[in-house]
Formats: structure tokens, C-alpha cells, sequence
């Protein structure tokens, strides 16, 4: 025989073909085959004395394989709430580093003089990287604005 049926689709409750049986005269006597004549993957079949079968689809062509899919990630409210109070913790925190970052800056320029113990680098003299780890400091130190549990 030969079953004439569409390309494999993920469609589990719809299945139309055609089943052409060959006779004794060699002509071909088509029968509709619908979702009522198919056993799909890992079906078990009981209490029968037989069954004639065909498979139609295999391996990933299957319509239950074609319907594995990933599922969604589910979050709750609560998820979505504390995941929006975490990104404006991180921005007004970002936002703060780096106006104590410039008060740092400031202080570091006009206090210099007066600060003999620090090492004394001269008057107003600053190295290049200090305008990226005054700020990067700051940050560093309100790091803990955010905990680690909270994601």
C-alpha cells in the first residue's frame, strides 16, 4: 500500500491522508485516513488480537517530537517587583558614585597642599587615571547597597 499525507507538522489532534491498497486487479482503492486511525509515539495498545500499522512519521519528524519545545520562563510579581527595585538601586547608585566621584575629584585638587601626609605629589598635580578610580572607588564602596541574595 501507499499513504499519501502532508509534510510533518506539530498539529498532535489533526492527521488527514489517504491509505491506496492495492487489489487483485492492481488498482488502487483509496481510503481517508484521519487523527481516528493514528497511534502516535509511545502509545500503548491492550486487549487487541492485532493491529496493522505504518509508520508515517520517524525520529524528529514525529508530531510529539515537533512539540517538545522549551517552555517560558515563569516569573511572579513579586520577581518582576524586586527585579525593578534593583535596577533603580543600581542606577541611582551608579548616579551617586559618580557625584561623590567629582566631590572626590574636587577635594583631591583644591586640598592637596594641606595634605603633606598623603604623600605629597605637589600643587594640583593628578595623575590621569584618578578620574576613573575616584568614581570606580566610590562605587566600589556603595556595593553593598545591593546583596548578593537578593538574585
Amino acid at each position: 500500500g501507499l499513504v499519501v499525507c502532508a509534510e510533518p507538522n506539530a498539529e498532535i489532534y489533526r492527521f488527514d491522508s489517504q491509505l491506496f491498497l492495492t487489489t487483485d486487479q492492481h488498482s488502487y482503492s483509496p481510503i481517508a485516513l484521519s487523527d481516528a486511525n493514528v497511534l502516535l509515539q509511545g502509545t500503548l495498545v491492550r486487549n487487541v488480537d492485532y493491529v496493522y500499522g505504518m509508520a508515517v512519521y520517524t525520529g524528529d519528524d514525529t508530531k510529539l517530537s515537533m512539540n517538545k519545545k522549551v517552555p517560558e520562563e515563569k516569573s511572579t510579581a513579586l520577581d518582576a517587583l524586586i527585579d525593578r527595585c534593583v535596577a533603580a538601586i543600581f542606577i541611582s547608585q551608579l548616579c551617586i558614585a559618580a557625584v561623590l566621584g567629582g566631590l572626590g575629584l574636587w577635594q583631591q585638587m583644591s586640598d592637596q597642599e594641606d595634605m603633606w601626609y598623603l604623600g605629597g605629589r605637589g600643587s594640583h598635580e593628578m595623575n590621569w587615571y584618578d578620574f576613573l578610580v575616584v568614581p570606580l572607588r566610590m562605587l566600589l564602596l556603595m556595593s553593598l547597597m545591593i546583596p548578593i541574595s537578593l538574585k
